[in-house]
């Protein structure tokens, strides 16, 4: 990856269940800050232990994400 520099309020580190729940969390701070999400893993292929566990839907549906995550 080239080297660039990008300006933002929340850098997340890491594109997993936890790092896509905290960039969309923050969509609720006033004002809204600029949030990106790094990541260098390419995600060709599923890889073991990548699995949510059955209640994440008490964590999806606070943030909006519940619907999404179906489609």
């Amino acid at each position: 990856m080239p080297d660039r520099e990008t300006r933002c309020d929340v850098a997340i580190v890491g594109s997993e269940p936890a790092g896509c729940a905290a960039a969309l969390s923050l969509r609720d701070c006033q004002p809204t800050p600029s949030v990106s999400i790094f990541d260098d893993a390419s995600h060709s292929e599923p890889r073991a232990g990548e699995t949510l566990q059955p209640d994440i839907r008490r964590f999806l549906e606070p943030i909006g994400a519940w619907q999404a995550f179906l489609d």
